[in-house]
């Protein structure tokens, strides 16, 4: 019985692009869904308003607070 080692090497190189696929699908779903999130969270405080609570019952409120000059606005996105 012969190792044919094209076979093994062909094997071993379609495993690693298997698991290098899902590693990465994993990750940029992710951070994907993380970024996802954070529009919608975003998207109920300042459009919607309300409260959002948590499963551990957290509770933030959420609503605007006023609006600032757009001088202003540059100001606070030059400094952060």
């Amino acid at each position: 019985m012969t190792i044919k080692w094209k076979s093994v090497f062909i094997g071993v190189s379609i495993f690693v692009a298997i698991v290098a696929s899902d590693v990465f699908a994993y990750y940029w779903g992710h951070n994907k869904g993380i970024l996802e999130g954070i529009k919608a969270y975003h998207q109920q405080c300042f459009e919607v308003g309300g409260y959002i609570i948590s499963d551990t019952g957290q509770v933030v409120a959420c609503g605007g607070q006023g609006t600032i000059p757009k001088e202003e606005l540059k100001n606070f996105k030059d400094n952060s």
